[in-house]
């Protein structure tokens, strides 16, 4: 079988639990509580599977206190960043079942703020990458 069928069906199987979740979130209906405790327990897999790989690496390049800056700098700039687009409208934008009050207030300015933070650690690892000789290109 050529590679690239191979790699095409790995693919494939790695995104059908998309396609499962979504047909299961569509077809069956859950109480608040469980889905929020599954959406909670999902994104402490991620972030702890993320963490344990990037903070591995950092630790081996710098040591434990830029780990330790960049997750109080990081949450310092996250929290802020609630707080302000609460105050500018969005404190109603993430209640369920119906309540948010003002349909999109507050939502796209959170959706900007979180995309312009999420973009920073990523131009800084970016930079630091090129300024070390390392090429943005495949080799």
């Amino acid at each position: 079988m050529p590679v690239w069928v191979t790699a095409g069906l790995w693919g494939l199987l790695g995104a059908s639990s998309l396609i499962l979740g979504a047909a299961a979130a569509y077809l069956i209906e859950l109480p608040e509580r469980i889905t929020a405790g599954i959406m909670a327990f999902c994104c402490g897999v991620l972030i702890s599977a993320v963490a344990y790989d990037l903070l591995e690496d950092g630790f081996q390049e710098g040591g434990i206190w830029p780990i330790i800056a960049g997750a109080i700098i990081g949450t310092v700039a996250y929290t802020l960043a609630d707080w302000l687009i609460s105050r500018s409208g969005g404190h109603d934008r993430k209640r369920s079942g119906g309540q948010q009050k003002g349909k999109g207030e507050g939502g796209g300015l959170a959706i900007a703020v979180g995309s312009l933070l999420d973009g920073i650690p990523e131009s800084v690892v970016l930079g630091g990458s090129l300024l070390g000789g390392q090429s943005m290109l495949s080799e």
